[in-house]
């Protein structure tokens, strides 16, 4: 038989058990055959999430602290070559009094509100929510403080290779007027995920800001075509009032075409503080 090339070949649409394929042991630098039934048995280690993504290196990590001490306990940090996506938490107060306790995100030493404080916790009371979401990326801590000793704490914590495209653009300085959050690349198109890490369909929180200053804001969120400007018509979000010390997540859905951005405005700057989205990108 003359040579062909693959695309010359007739394609196999049904493949059986006991098809033969040619495949490149690596350990053993030979070329060998394995039966399609092999090569099914044994896939990549991962998993295949909704949005069309397969997730590798995926390790769920069990992340606890019994009676945290009064201030900052760092829980988790992401390790080289993984980013890891926080979903969600527990606490519960052992302690005798009512005490407060939130959530920090620690990037190079430096730390940034991640949540609003979580209320007054009464003595035997227990609070849970989702986080919302947010990737952190290698070397990023997750950090939880809380003004008296006693407190029990849980996170869902989900590792995965890092060269995977699903993870939280942020800026962590807000300044007075526009600040772009993320820029989709060249090529690329980005879908955006919500406060349950899922492709919203229904109106459901993608955007976020947790202001790390004592200061009030009011702020605007603009998603705008590549090559515009922030204006009126590209305004997604109506003004929102942001209170010192707090989180604030808002419900928009939206997909985004290579070079379109995301913008935060606010009337104030706010000092260390984050505004995120977490998005999937896909090849355009």
């Amino acid at each position: 038989m003359p040579d062909k090339k693959i695309p010359q070949l007739t394609e196999l649409t049904e493949p059986v058990n006991n098809d033969e394929l040619v495949i490149y042991d690596q350990d053993a630098s030979q070329t060998k055959k394995i039966t399609y039934q092999n090569l099914t048995k044994h896939p990549p280690s991962g998993f295949c999430w909704g949005g069309g993504i397969f997730f590798t290196g995926v390790k769920y990590i069990k992340v606890y602290q019994g009676n945290a001490p009064a201030g900052d306990t760092v829980l988790y940090t992401a390790p080289s070559n993984k980013r890891a996506l926080i979903d969600g938490y527990s606490v519960y107060n052992g302690g005798s009094g009512t005490y407060t306790c939130y959530f920090k995100l620690r990037i190079n030493s430096v730390d940034y509100r991640l949540t609003s404080g979580l209320g007054l916790v009464a003595a035997g009371a227990a609070s849970y929510a989702y986080f919302p979401s947010i990737i952190l990326e290698p070397g990023e801590s997750l950090v939880f403080n809380a003004t008296a000793a006693g407190f029990n704490v849980w996170v869902k914590v989900m590792e995965f290779d890092s060269a995977i495209p699903v993870y939280s653009p942020k800026i962590t300085t807000i300044n007075i007027g526009n600040n772009t959050v993320y820029t989709v690349p060249p090529t690329k198109i980005a879908w955006p995920v919500d406060y349950y890490f899922t492709i919203p369909t229904v109106a459901a929180a993608t955007l976020h800001v947790a202001n790390n200053t004592a200061n009030g804001a009011t702020v605007y969120w603009h998603i705008v075509p590549s090559g515009g400007s922030p204006s009126t018509s590209t305004l997604v979000i109506p003004s929102q009032a942001l209170s010192g010390n707090t989180r604030v997540d808002h419900n928009a859905v939206f997909n985004l075409n290579s070079g379109d951005y995301v913008v935060i405005n606010s009337n104030i700057a706010l000092s260390n503080s984050l505004a995120w989205i977490n998005v999937i990108e896909v090849s355009q």
